[in-house]
């Protein structure tokens, strides 16, 4: 939650400054590892989104509507929190993520057009073998908080005041969607922080621009929220190390590369249980010779 400054004695925030912050957040780094926490109020995340489903069939007479909902017999939580690790270096990205139902444990690499994924529902998956095969979302569920100016175009701003988010000075920004008729490109670009807000409170690095805090809210309540834990720009990710990665790179085949274990390793570790440190690698160049292939879905 943000640590809302005392404005008292300190010039009001201002637009201009606010759009231009957001205006180069995604060119404000070269590496970044960022650790964030999700939550979702499902029952309000399915009302707004039907909100806005409604929305568009009065705004767009004629025009065909559809949506999928999937029943379990097992009730789902009132609310949902999940963390999500992120390590970006250009077109390199690694995402990790702990809890959120059946993705507890997912994790995934991307490199250029490149990718391995696996979660313990659809087991392990990739486009190793023909990287034009396929795409992946491997880091985009949250790129918007690290390059914020596709909502440029889709929302309208006010500066509202100061916060800090993980240690880092904020500008509070609220925000709500323009209207437009072309409304397929307002949803795209707004899909990951809560589809059907009427207002989003957004917390923007004084620093860098990128997003530190995205809330989204409908009818004065909070359906979505994405809050950065932990962030650190331009330091070096190492992507020689294959020791702690190569067990999770995957092939077409559903099939993962593990690395053996030495007597001094430990085989219980998993990507990420580095700690602070900061070279664990994106992805492997190549599959070392010494690796073994290994039929296992499950880690």
């Amino acid at each position: 939650m943000p640590d809302t400054g005392n404005d008292e004695g300190r010039d009001p925030p201002d637009l201009g400054a606010l759009l231009e912050l957001l205006q180069r957040g995604g060119d404000s780094f070269t590496t970044v590892r960022a650790t964030y926490r999700t939550w979702r109020h499902h029952e309000r995340l399915a009302a707004a989104f039907r909100a806005d489903i409604e929305e568009q069939k009065r705004n767009s007479p004629g025009a065909a509507f559809s949506t999928v909902s999937a029943r379990s017999s097992v009730p789902a939580p009132a609310e949902q929190e999940e963390i999500i690790r992120i390590w970006r270096d250009g077109n390199r990205v690694r995402e990790e993520r702990e809890g959120g139902g059946w993705l507890d444990g997912a994790y995934g690499v991307r490199c250029g057009e490149r990718w391995w994924s696996w979660n313990s529902q659809m087991g392990a998956f990739s486009n190793q073998d023909d990287p034009k095969f396929g795409s992946s979302s491997v880091g985009e569920e949250l790129a918007v908080m690290l390059d914020p100016t596709p909502l440029l175009g889709a929302l309208r701003f006010a500066a509202v005041g100061r916060s800090t988010i993980a240690g880092r000075a904020t500008l509070t920004a609220r925000a709500a969607a323009r209207p437009s008729e072309r409304r397929e490109l307002r949803s795209l670009a707004l899909h990951r922080l809560g589809t059907g807000a009427d207002h989003y409170v957004l917390e923007i690095d004084l620093e860098r621009g990128i997003l530190l805090e995205a809330v989204a809210y409908r009818d004065g309540k909070p359906f979505r929220r994405i809050t950065t834990v932990d962030v650190v720009f331009d330091h070096p990710i190492a992507d020689e190390r294959a020791e702690q990665v190569g067990r999770w790179l995957q092939n077409t085949q559903n099939r993962c590369y593990r690395h053996p274990v030495d007597d001094d390793e430990s085989g219980d570790r998993e990507p990420g249980d580095g700690g602070d440190e900061f070279d664990a690698p994106l992805v492997a160049a190549a599959v070392p010779v010494e690796f073994r292939l290994a039929d296992s879905q499950t880690f």
